[in-house]
């Protein structure tokens, strides 16, 4: 961490609502990004962008510089999109449905690193398909993928935001993965 974003972390913890603001400044996008990511609606993400930087603010104090405030923050994030989506999965009463007969998308296009995902995504229809699919992994294994496909976050990056071992995250986005292909068919992703 650079002395200058040190420095605002200590005036921020200080009680110093000008440099709290300069963190929110800084932070909020990625946190409205990664919730959309997480949660795939804006609404959901808007409020639970307010609710992490509330709950930063209420918890700065506990806020301990040996990892950086963004790791931090992320995990805020993380966590409460956690709970919305083991709210949604304990009231859901009804199955997805998927689109085409079988249930599944034929491409045959392949995907090698993640920068191809996001050319796939240009496709509204392909985006709105890959969201329903990530909506059948486990919490763990989307947070794992959203936060390296789309946020581009490093395994050992992901792995302090969502309190793992790196193994641990390269089996979540492996099995996310492996189920993604089930899901979606012939695409190809890596």
């Amino acid at each position: 961490m650079n002395s200058d974003a040190e420095q605002i972390i200590l005036e921020a913890k200080a009680g110093d609502k000008r440099a709290f603001n300069m963190l929110v400044t800084q932070h909020q996008k990625r946190v409205l990004y990664l919730a959309y990511d997480l949660l795939g609606d804006w609404d959901e993400a808007k409020d639970v962008a307010q609710e992490v930087f509330v709950k930063a603010y209420q918890k700065l104090d506990t806020f301990e510089e040996r990892s950086r405030f963004s790791t931090w923050i992320y995990r805020i994030t993380t966590n409460l999109c956690i709970d919305i989506q083991r709210k949604r999965k304990r009231n859901r009463t009804e199955p997805i449905e998927k689109s085409g007969p079988d249930g599944k998308l034929n491409l045959n296009q392949k995907l090698s690193e993640p920068p191809k995902i996001e050319a796939l995504l240009e496709n509204t229809q392909l985006r709105r398909q890959l969201e329903e699919a990530l909506t059948q992994l486990s919490i763990n294994q989307k947070t794992a993928i959203s936060l390296r496909y789309f946020q581009e976050f490093s395994t050992t990056e992901i792995a302090e935001t969502m309190g793992c071992s790196e193994n641990t995250v390269r089996i979540h986005i492996f099995r996310g993965i492996k189920k993604l292909k089930t899901i979606l068919g012939n695409i190809q992703i890596s």
